[in-house]
């Protein structure tokens, strides 16, 4: 339900911020 989807944006986020640091290191 809800959680499982917050939790899946919650991943989405973290991998976009550890993406976006590679691309900016």
């Amino acid at each position: 339900p809800a959680t499982w989807r917050l939790l899946d944006l919650m991943v989405a986020v973290m991998m976009f911020a550890v993406a976006a640091q590679l691309i900016l290191s």
